[in-house]
């Protein structure tokens, strides 16, 4: 008997780390960002990941 591998989703994107505390993004990499990345601002050089609104912020 064998199992196969259950496929996962894989991982949300995120800003890498080192850069990060680098602060050295500027707006030349916002359109080079994947697909599947979350809402961002870039403030300062560091991306903010914007969080969704709720749904009681879409009820208003």
């Amino acid at each position: 008997m064998s199992a196969e591998p259950i496929p996962t989703p894989p991982d949300p994107w995120c800003p890498d780390p080192i850069r990060q505390q680098r602060a050295d993004y500027t707006l030349e990499d916002l359109p080079h960002l994947p697909d599947d990345a979350p809402r961002v601002e870039l403030v300062d050089g560091v991306l903010r990941l914007i969080p969704f609104p709720t749904l009681g912020h879409q009820d208003i």
